[in-house]
């Protein structure tokens, strides 16, 4: 029996979900494989991500971070009739954009 509840969580092929940073919500993006989506977008946008991280100041960290959060688990992506990335359901993560806004972080809490 204690083999068995030992074996249990062995050969489990479930991956780890990342957390949501603004590097994976490029990586998001780039899946909606929309047509105007140029090859380097991921690379430009995760490279401005690199940008803006550096120049929030460290009391809205946690503001930034919670932007990201809502966007991994909030935000759904689509292509529009001109082939262009759009989200579906911008609303949904005005609150933590608001509030990272108003800390002082700017674009970087709009995941620019």
């Amino acid at each position: 029996m204690a083999l068995a509840v030992a074996l249990a969580g062995c050969g489990d092929d479930e991956e780890e979900e990342k957390p949501a940073t603004c590097e994976t919500n490029c990586e998001r993006i780039a899946a909606a494989n929309c047509a105007a989506t140029a090859p380097d977008d991921v690379t430009t946008c995760k490279q401005s991500c690199a940008t803006n991280s550096q120049t929030v100041a460290a009391a809205c960290r946690d503001e930034v971070a919670a932007v990201f959060a809502c966007f991994g688990t909030q935000y759904n992506y689509a292509c529009n009739a001109s082939g262009s990335v759009y989200v579906t359901n911008p609303e949904a993560c005005a609150a933590p954009a608001l509030a990272c806004v108003n800390c002082g972080a700017g674009p970087s809490c709009l995941g620019l």
